[in-house]
């Protein structure tokens, strides 16, 4: 494994951007690089490299590298140093179950909080996927924003929380495995989007569950199918 030097220009966008702290710049630069691929599974980290490439100290490194730890991004050993994580397809099942379970753990308490302000909210980030059909990568950001918006509805921040993580998790699997593949039906994830809406309005939990299950098994399936056509 090779080790990486990370040009210094994100860096730059990143203090334009009004970033707090040297850590916080090298871990969202170091953050998007992996999500992204530019850094691949398994390439070292050397906290040096990093450190003179951002002009920064190695605290800063280092303590990105133990966040980015926390989200399975990175793994960190002792006496061997830090490496991008491995990626495996056999992940995938595993992170969709805990998908389902989070987002049904945060509706069962969304139907207690929803208000009109959150609906619109909800129905503004179904309009902007379908407006995203024809571009998928904007498309999925827009889907993250929309299950995390339903999520927040529960006033759980642990869930929430937690559903970042693994909705990071997924994302860098679908980047890396499914970015040139034709994406599963989108026109059905809109009808059960808006469907999911409405019993969230309606406040019919029973509904919701039932919806929430098939629409997170309904999407395990089509990306378990595009996974054997590879």
């Amino acid at each position: 494994m090779v080790s990486h030097v990370v040009p210094v220009a994100p860096l730059v966008a990143a203090v334009n951007g009004g970033f707090q702290t040297k850590q916080e710049l090298v871990y969202r630069a170091l953050r998007e690089r992996i999500m992204d691929g530019q850094l691949q599974p398994g390439q070292r980290l050397v906290i040096d490299d990093i450190a003179g490439a951002y002009g920064v100290s190695p605290i800063p490194v280092r303590e990105a590298l133990h966040l980015l730890q926390a989200e399975r991004l990175v793994d960190i050993k002792p006496h061997i140093g830090a490496a991008v994580a491995p990626i495996s397809k056999d992940a995938i099942n595993e992170i969709f179950v805990l998908m389902e379970c989070l987002e049904l753990a945060a509706v069962r308490l969304a139907v207690k909080h929803i208000t009109h302000e959150h609906t619109a909210i909800l129905n503004a980030a179904i309009a902007d996927m379908d407006e995203a059909r024809r571009d998928y990568e904007r498309w999925a950001e827009r889907n993250f924003s929309f299950h995390l918006a339903l999520c927040s509805i529960s006033e759980m921040p642990r869930v929430r929380e937690m559903t970042v993580r693994v909705f990071t998790e997924w994302e860098r699997m679908r980047r890396h495995f499914y970015r040139d593949i034709q994406p599963p039906d989108l026109d059905q994830a809109h009808k059960e989007h808006v469907s999911m809406v409405d019993a969230l309005k309606k406040q019919d939990l029973e509904r919701l569950e039932r919806l929430t299950r098939a629409h997170n098994q309904g999407a395990l399936k089509s990306y378990l199918r595009l996974a054997e056509r590879r």
